[in-house]
């Protein structure tokens, strides 16, 4: 019986194995297949990323056979933008890129639950789907939190840029003057690589209330998709550019007096519990002589 267990898990391990090293071994996407721009976006990923790279073949079979619901496609659609994930990723490229991650991470701890550290079969199987689910938890998450931080990041310095804007706008500045000092000014943080991507864009030919949608469309924050809607209407309308502007500084300096009240108010609500604490820990750290003073008192009688 033994004998018969061990070889079906043997031939099992090496089917497994068979049909991964058949899968992997595919040939690539050519040139024959899709168009240029397909394959040059494929050729960048495989560039950047090394799991993309070996396991290709893998990726696409999953992309068309595994099913994921059409909602978080969606919502990964847009967190990769929000987030400035700068690869050309598709939703469903990228969730079976870490799905393929987590099964290999999975497959990793199986081996060394079972031939390492001793555990049993389903001791081992357990830890692996742990480890799964745990994977994909954590790519979740860091996704989700690396695009709300960087939607913070441009809601606080949008407001400091615009009014640079409309100083300079003021004074006889042309829009692309603007544009080029305020990412200057924003070097090295998520608002100027947008206003950059708008930038570029512009020089190459698009135009420019669809450049700067594409802020709004990328971030999808309400305040900063009123602002650019506005700039747009009012270009529509023949509004000057430095009245619109100038408009919309006044209107994010009040927002950001509200940003700061609002933040003050959570605040006071965060920091009840930590000042409970605070208390508990001076009220024990006066009232523990007494107490044990009192105790010693007792076992003397």
């Amino acid at each position: 019986m033994i004998a018969i267990s061990s070889a079906l898990y043997a031939a099992s391990i090496g089917l497994l194995t068979w049909a991964l090293f058949e899968i992997v071994t595919r040939e690539r996407v050519s040139l024959r297949d899709v168009g240029r721009f397909e394959i040059e976006r494929r050729e960048l990923l495989r560039q950047r990323n090394p799991t993309y790279r070996r396991f290709e073949p893998l990726i696409d079979e999953w992309n068309r056979s595994r099913k994921i619901k059409p909602k978080t496609i969606e919502e990964t659609d847009f967190q990769l933008a929000a987030a400035g994930v700068r690869e050309p990723w598709t939703a469903t490229e990228y969730l079976n890129l870490k799905f393929c991650e987590s099964c290999f991470i999975a497959a990793c701890s199986f081996l060394v639950g079972r031939f390492i550290l001793g555990s049993s079969f389903f001791g081992s199987v357990c830890l692996g789907v742990l480890v799964f689910y745990v994977m994909q938890w954590s790519v979740a998450q860091t996704l989700r939190k690396n695009a709300a931080k960087r939607q913070l990041i441009m809601k606080r310095r949008f407001a400091a840029a615009i009014d640079l804007m409309a100083l300079m706008m003021g004074v006889g500045a042309g829009f692309g003057e603007c544009l080029d000092v305020a990412v200057i000014e924003n070097r090295n943080n998520p608002l100027g690589e947008e206003l950059a991507l708008v930038k570029k864009e512009i020089q190459m030919g698009a135009v420019r209330g669809k450049a700067l949608m594409g802020i709004a469309n990328r971030v999808r924050d309400p305040d900063i998709t009123e602002v650019i809607k506005s700039i747009n209407e009012g270009e529509e309308l023949g509004t000057p550019l430095s009245g619109i502007l100038q408009n919309q500084a006044e209107q994010m300096r009040m927002k950001r007096s509200h940003w700061a009240e609002k933040a003050a108010e959570e605040s006071q609500v965060a920091i009840v519990f930590p000042a409970m604490l605070i208390m508990l820990a001076c009220l024990l750290i006066v009232v523990a002589p007494f107490v044990l003073t009192a105790f010693a008192d007792g076992e003397s009688f």
